[in-house]
């Protein structure tokens, strides 16, 4: 039993894997970041606010490095990161360019609640998981898609996926905490979709609130995804159903309740480029064969 787990902890995490796929990883979180970082320039300007507005958030200011009145210092190290972005996603020393950005992302990440207008929720956050996915980046082998697929491309991408579904399996302990199972009943789904209707007019507030078989739905989708998630990293099966659920669940929410997930994007994760870059090599032999003949 020992030995198969062992067996079992070893193809999921160091298995040889196609440098696509930590290049892809690279790739979806620097845009990801900088992508956030351009729609919110003001977010290197927070540190100019009066001093009534820091007071009581002494330990966070320790905790990330802000310093009140430091606005000058914050708008280079902005740049500084817009920088190291960008060297990062075009593979300029990759290492020490996502290093410099996990390190500036964590420092301004606070500051992006702020400017969102959704300090309650990590989850929420589209510069928490490039902050993490980077830093891990930085302690793995550079990729190169010429390279040969190795261990050392597994473990990187995997540690990353595995953060990501964290955001979703959290959002659903925290919901059981607080709520118990009732959090997807019909009759909560309703009452939410209504509450954010008063708040921000979705379109299909009502449409939720009207027809409780569409409420069914949504909080059957909301728990499957949150908590089904997890095996897209061991079944292509649950790839093929989760991943279109967890893009509709995306929609959905902005109609029905809203707001978005700004980490949307890193669902591109959990694509199988094993089997991408499979298939991208098999097309480049098919189209290459008349010329060698």
């Amino acid at each position: 039993m020992e030995t198969a787990l062992k067996a079992r902890f070893e193809r999921f995490f160091f298995a040889e894997a196609h440098p696509l796929g930590v290049i892809a990883a690279r790739v979806i979180l620097t845009l990801q970041a900088l992508w956030i970082l351009l729609s919110r320039p003001g977010i290197s300007q927070l540190t100019a606010w009066p001093s009534v507005f820091w007071i009581g958030t002494k330990p966070l200011l320790v905790r990330f490095g802000i310093v009140p009145g430091a606005a000058l210092v914050d708008r280079i190290l902005y740049w500084l990161l817009i920088a190291a972005l960008a060297a990062a996603l075009i593979g300029i020393v990759p290492r020490l360019a996502c290093l410099i950005s996990a390190l500036l992302l964590y420092h301004f990440a606070p500051m992006e609640g702020v400017m969102g207008g959704l300090p309650y929720t990590t989850g929420l956050s589209g510069l928490t998981l490039p902050m993490i996915g980077l830093l891990i980046l930085a302690f793995s082998k550079p990729p190169r898609l010429a390279d040969a697929p190795s261990w050392e491309y597994r473990w990187p991408l995997r540690l990353i996926q595995l953060i990501f579904i964290f955001h979703y399996i959290n959002s659903g302990l925290a919901k059981l905490h607080w709520s118990g199972i009732r959090w997807y009943s019909v009759e909560n789904i309703r009452h939410l979709a209504v509450s954010f209707w008063m708040l921000d007019r979705p379109s299909l507030s009502l449409d939720v609130w009207n027809r409780p078989l569409f409420a069914t739905m949504i909080g059957i989708g909301i728990f499957v995804v949150e908590f089904g998630l997890i095996f897209t990293l061991f079944s292509k099966w649950a790839r093929r159903i989760l991943l279109p659920l967890a893009v509709a669940a995306f929609l959905l929410r902005r109609r029905v309740f809203g707001f978005y997930f700004l980490s949307f994007p890193s669902l591109l994760l959990l694509l199988n480029w094993d089997a991408i870059a499979a298939w991208w090599d098999r097309r480049k032999t098919v189209t290459a064969l008349p010329a060698s003949a």
